[in-house]
């Protein structure tokens, strides 16, 4: 996680050195859309999905 912060963290760096501030705000918004994802996948549709086969498995299992 460590390696990963700071991995995107020089690359903004260099983005900023290279491409200007426009290319840094186009970077960090890439990388906040990614993450809403990655938290919306861990958080959100993961759980649901072993709730929904929790139940699958409950009422195949009375039959």
């Amino acid at each position: 996680m460590y390696s990963l912060l700071l991995m995107s963290t020089i690359f903004l760096i260099l983005a900023g050195w290279i491409g200007g501030i426009e290319s840094v705000i186009n970077w960090v918004a890439t990388l906040l859309i990614y993450g809403f994802i990655a938290v919306a996948l861990g958080g959100i549709i993961i759980p649901a999905e072993k709730e929904r086969k929790k139940k699958l498995e409950e009422q195949w299992s009375d039959d």
